[in-house]
This record gives structure tokens, sequence and C-alpha cells, in this order.
């Protein structure tokens, strides 16, 4: 979530609210049932769902649910006043390893929040482990 905040809940027992910052990872797998109902917060809501497809061998695989407050996401702050934000699998920035809360996944995907200030740039490497997926970039806001 962005701004604002979102109610959950599932079959399995899991229920709450999600609010700005947070971060909410669902397996549908066999199946899943579950509601939202977003909340705006003085007025605003700005969210979004990325789906990931299965591996065909996982896709029958359990439910699962995890949550993961805006507290326990790994934040890195630059140096001009930017800052990046992981939210799942691992990249190097500028040199430095970030590792977010959700990394054991089969589809390995990379998800970070960034924000840059005017003339920021920042150098992000991912899979570097994997030679032949490696790949490097540098992201400027001018």
């Amino acid at each position: 979530m962005k701004a604002g905040r979102m109610r959950h809940r599932d079959h399995m027992g899991n229920e709450g609210v999600i609010g700005a910052g947070d971060v909410q990872w669902m397996t549908a797998g066999a199946g899943v049932l579950h509601s939202e109902m977003p909340d705006q917060e003085q007025g605003l809501l700005h969210g979004f769902q990325i789906w990931l497809n299965l591996p065909a061998a996982e896709k029958m695989r359990p439910a699962a649910y995890q949550e993961f407050a805006s507290g326990d996401i790994e934040e890195l702050l630059l140096s001009e006043g930017g800052k990046v934000r992981i939210i799942a699998g691992h990249v190097i920035i500028n040199q430095q390893l970030l590792q977010g809360p959700i990394s054991e996944s089969s589809t390995q995907p990379v998800f970070l929040n960034l924000e840059l200030s005017t003339n920021e740039s920042v150098e992000l490497s991912f899979n570097a482990e994997y030679p032949r997926w490696c790949m490097s970039i540098k992201v400027q806001r001018i």
C-alpha cells in the first residue's frame, strides 16, 4: 500500500489491515477465498496488486499468506535524500546488498520502491549469483 488502508480476510483465518508502506504476500496455490475492503485515509487510497504465475509443479500447493509491516521492510537512505525500499528478492544498490523480507520464492521476483530526489542517481544490480541473468542499471531522476 502506498496510501490508505486495505482490510482483508481469508478462509485460512488471516485477517487484518495493511496501511501505507505495508505489504501482503499471498500464494493462491490450490485456492484461497479472500475478501478485500479498501479504506481511504484523508481521501487517499493508492495500492496495487501484482500477480505472478507459479511454475506448473507448484500450482496445486497449499495456499499461504504473509504480511509485512512497513518497519519490517529494509530501507536504504541515499546521499541526496532519496530512498530505496526492497520488498522482495535481493539487489545490490550502490555496491551494498539489500534483502527483502520476501526472499524464498520459486519465481524469484525483485520488487523495489525507489524514490529519487531531483538529479539523484542510483546503481542497481540484480541476479549477481546468476551471471547469465545478471543485470545492472543506473537510474537517475532529472
